[in-house]
């Protein structure tokens, strides 16, 4: 793997453990109010991290699939 797949996947891991720990520790009292709505803090904050994680993982893992076709 080439250094660059290598920060991009330990940023994934980064990411995806501080949601969790995001979700642990944020109160869910605390509450957003964006309009008439109003969201939970920890809510937007795990699934945002989360999903940059997820998607990162999908982008490296892509990378090494297409770097594997074409050798």
């Amino acid at each position: 793997m080439q250094t660059g797949d290598n920060f991009l996947s330990v940023l994934a891991a980064v990411l995806i453990v501080l949601a969790f720990v995001l979700k642990a520790v944020i109160p869910q009292t605390y509450r957003l109010g964006l309009g008439a709505y109003f969201y939970r803090l920890d809510s937007i904050a795990f699934w945002v991290l989360l999903m940059a994680g997820l998607i990162l993982d999908v982008i490296v893992a892509l990378k090494i699939i297409m770097r594997s076709d074409a050798v």
